[in-house]
């Protein structure tokens, strides 16, 4: 089977939006002035019934959680067939998952709300519309060692490539944050491998000059000739300066000037020699 990909240069660049916040933060409003902004057309499937834009809202059925699943799923279906909106609104994200939630026991009733949950996440990316999902501040990702945000949720922030988080001021001003924004582009400028720089061209080969043979010089002899007429006197100053007036002191100093250079090779015997004596 051969493989098909994507052709991203035709066709629309659709939106994908979470908008959150605490109750009565402006979520619904902020919505709305995203899509005027923007020049979308949209509709909106409003959960809470809270919604009081001039959005046009669709009736939906919540009175089971099956009912809920098919009219919320059927809704967006026909929405997608539909050529006068390009955008659904989906108000209400966590009071929709809920609703989704059945009367079975134990964790099927989250089994099937997870099943329902992602059969509606699917109608909505494969509608051919904008998708804006407005939610409590639920809605916000948690990862901590004590707790962790729902699947449902996750899956939600991960799907969107904007967010917006709604509160209000002070000064009672409502205002946003943006908390996520990537456009395709920069999501293809992110893919794209950077250019390799091109390589500068070789310089031509020099020839290398024919060394020069210059006399050796002869390496001063050094005069080695152990300063064995003060030897006491150095043990002498050596075991002065010792904190502890060990034996394994004395021989640390003494290797220590020897390393440093202080004393030679030849002269050390004689030196230890005087120490040992010193400190018996």
């Amino acid at each position: 089977m051969a493989l098909r990909f994507k052709d991203r240069t035709t066709g629309p660049r659709l939106k994908k939006v979470l908008v959150y916040g605490m109750d009565g933060s402006g979520k619904s409003t902020f919505a709305e002035h995203y899509c005027l902004e923007h020049g979308l057309n949209p509709v909106c499937i409003d959960i809470d019934d809270t919604n009081y834009t001039n959005v046009p809202i669709v009736e939906v059925n919540l009175t089971t959680d099956l009912t809920t699943y098919n009219t919320v799923k059927g809704v967006i279906q026909e929405i997608s067939k539909s050529k006068e909106f390009d955008t659904i609104i989906l108000d209400g994200v966590t009071s929709l998952l809920e609703l989704l939630t059945s009367k079975a026991k134990g964790m099927a009733a989250y089994s099937d709300r997870s099943k329902r949950w992602n059969d509606i996440l699917r109608a909505l990316l494969v509608s051919g519309k904008n998708i804006i999902f407005v939610g409590q501040i639920d809605m916000e990702l948690i990862y901590t060692p004590d707790a962790q945000s729902s699947k449902a949720v996750i899956k939600v922030n991960s799907m969107v490539n904007e967010k917006y988080y709604t509160y209000i001021d002070d000064k009672g001003q409502y205002c946003h944050e943006v908390k996520k924004f990537r456009t395709l582009e920069e999501i293809e400028a992110t893919a794209k491998p950077e250019p390799k720089p091109k390589k500068a061209p070789k310089a031509p080969k020099v020839p290398k000059p024919e060394p020069i043979e210059e006399p050796i010089e002869e390496p001063p002899i050094k005069d080695v000739t152990p300063r064995l007429d003060n030897a006491e006197e150095i043990a002498g100053s050596i075991i002065a300066e010792l904190p502890e007036k060990t034996w394994g002191e004395a021989m640390k100093e003494l290797i220590r000037l020897n390393r440093l250079g202080v004393l030679t090779d030849d002269e050390c015997p004689a030196i230890k020699t005087e120490i040992e004596r010193l400190l018996q």
